[in-house]
């Protein structure tokens, strides 16, 4: 039984996939099962593990941040879709439901906890019941645009040219950009490579199969740094960041009051969203969407295990 008690989130920060391993597993998923498999236990479970507290149980939904961050697992469903040869993939939907009885799943499977809608009713974001779109984040176009020049065997001859290629699809000032300020393990964002095992048993999890899918995430990853003069998109970010000086950071802190979302955007329209959490809060740069009580203090720049954010000093709730 759960006790009754204020919203507790328990930080324990690491990796989140880049935008390159998230779009090379989009790539390589043939159907929807097989990128449902690689992102629910891995990507997803990520988040919440991140985040902790209430949110790492089953009463996750009881903390707002779950409806931002289930919309991005919707998104990246989404554009998985929209890399389909036309309609097929809004009507693809395979895989074995291990909430019921272990049978196949069916398009005309009815909602969870809904007599009014089947899954067929909900594959499209724009026909039916939903009309809805996803605005392409620069971080993805920016995975695609390096992708897409190893993949048509015209690569980038050096260093300098793969950041150009992604400080373009940034829109960033590639002159700007020093990969000297990073430091060994920054330059590439490796991801989380295991869950606990409490979270596996609370889910009904099998470790080693979590384990075989991190292990071909990681797998996926090594090939990517392999590539001639292959540089993270997230890395070309973060080298943005920490190339400027603390007297023009590339990006502002907007206040606002605890019960209010926080959220600001930098001078180049990057946009950053406020995690706080005492006695220190993060922005993570065009990653996962999420929010939190706002903050009064000014930030710094700072680096964790190759995570992207800012830190920012004991925030003061009001």
């Amino acid at each position: 039984m759960t006790v009754p008690h204020c919203l507790q989130r328990r930080f324990n920060m690491t990796q989140f996939w880049g935008p390159d391993l998230l779009l090379a597993v989009q790539r390589r998923a043939a159907s929807y099962n097989d990128l449902r498999l690689m992102i629910e236990d891995t990507v997803h479970a990520t988040v919440h593990l991140t985040i902790g507290g209430d949110f790492a149980q089953l009463t996750s939904t009881n903390d707002p941040i779950f409806y931002p961050h289930h919309a991005m697992i919707d998104k990246i469903w989404y554009d998985w879709q929209f890399m389909g040869n036309g309609d097929e993939r809004f009507s693809d939907y395979n895989g074995v439901d291990t909430v019921r009885t272990n049978v196949n799943v069916q398009l005309s499977d009815p909602i969870p906890e809904s007599s009014l809608y089947r899954v067929r009713d909900v594959m499209h974001p724009r026909r039916g019941h939903l009309c809805y779109t996803y605005a392409e984040s620069r971080a993805r176009k920016a995975a695609s645009a390096l992708l897409d020049r190893y993949d048509s065997g015209d690569p980038p001859k050096s260093i300098n040219q793969t950041i150009e290629i992604i400080a373009t699809a940034l829109g960033y000032d590639p002159t700007l950009i020093d990969l000297r300020v990073l430091s060994g393990n920054e330059t590439n964002i490796k991801g989380r490579e295991s869950n606990p095992e409490w979270w596996n048993v609370m889910n009904n999890l099998k470790a080693d199969e979590v384990n075989l899918l991190y292990g071909n995430a990681q797998a996926i990853l090594k090939e990517l740094s392999s590539l001639p003069y292959y540089v993270s998109p997230s890395a070309v970010q973060l080298a943005y960041i920490k190339s400027h000086s603390p007297q023009n950071p590339p990006y502002e802190i907007w206040e606002a009051d605890m019960n209010l979302m926080s959220t600001g955007t930098n001078n180049n329209n990057v946009s950053v969203s406020i995690i706080t959490a005492p006695p220190t809060g993060f922005i993570i740069i065009e990653n996962l969407a999420m929010s939190s009580p706002a903050l009064d203090s000014h930030a710094s720049i700072e680096n964790k295990d190759g995570g992207i954010f800012v830190k920012v000093p004991q925030p003061t709730f009001q």
